[in-house]
């Protein structure tokens, strides 16, 4: 019989919780090592309030960060990525950004449903809403819809905002949080959802 959606998020809860509790003390501070240099690169990006259109050390930065190969698209998608990515910054304190309206911005702008880029775009506005990649995507069993459009990949976006929430209630992960704040200063401030975000990246798919 086919899950439900409340299944499948508690399944996938269960999953990834268990992931995080057998990590052992020696491991933790293994990935804690590997985490050091993105607190700052990070911190950086999120305090940066000059035209991101024109400052080519934060589109490299940003690029560097999130792994994204930008570069080799052509150079008018390119602009047409960081010119919206500033338009947006610019008009988010009068009206805060959802993922379908920034889904729609980039695919009246580039022709394609960037889903992956554009929650990164909504994560820089709104550090409270999670990232999703393909590495995500895995680790949760939660592969990206092949048939694309605004309203499917905001229906999967919901879905893992309800798991990302779950895990967060999890005493367990909160522990590897606090330890993760505790340890590294320059993650100290960083949002609870983007400290798992950096957990789960460096977790073994």
């Amino acid at each position: 019989m086919k899950e439900n959606k409340k299944e499948k998020i508690e399944k996938t809860v269960d999953m990834v919780t268990c992931k995080l509790r057998r990590i052992n003390s020696r491991e933790l501070a293994n990935l804690f090592n590997k985490l050091k240099k993105y607190g700052p690169q990070y911190n950086q990006i999120m305090g940066f309030s000059g035209d991101i259109s024109k400052e080519i050390w934060f589109q490299r930065l940003f690029n560097s960060l999130y792994k994204l190969r930008l570069r080799r698209r052509p150079r008018d998608e390119y602009r047409a990525f960081y010119d919206l990515f500033q338009k947006l910054r610019k008009t988010n304190n009068k009206k805060k950004h959802s993922l379908k309206d920034i889904l729609q911005k980039v695919h009246h702008a580039t022709n394609k449903w960037h889903y992956s880029f554009s929650t990164k775009i909504l994560h820089t506005l709104d550090d409270t809403k999670p990232i999703y990649d393909s590495r995500i995507g895995k680790l949760f069993d939660m592969t990206a819809p092949i048939v694309r459009n605004c309203y499917i990949l905001e229906e999967h976006y919901g879905t893992y905002i309800q798991v990302i929430k779950k895990l967060l209630k999890e005493n367990d992960v909160n522990k590897i949080l606090a330890k993760l704040g505790g340890e590294l200063a320059d993650f100290k401030k960083i949002s609870s959802v983007k400290k798992l975000d950096f957990v789960l990246w460096r977790l073994e798919v």
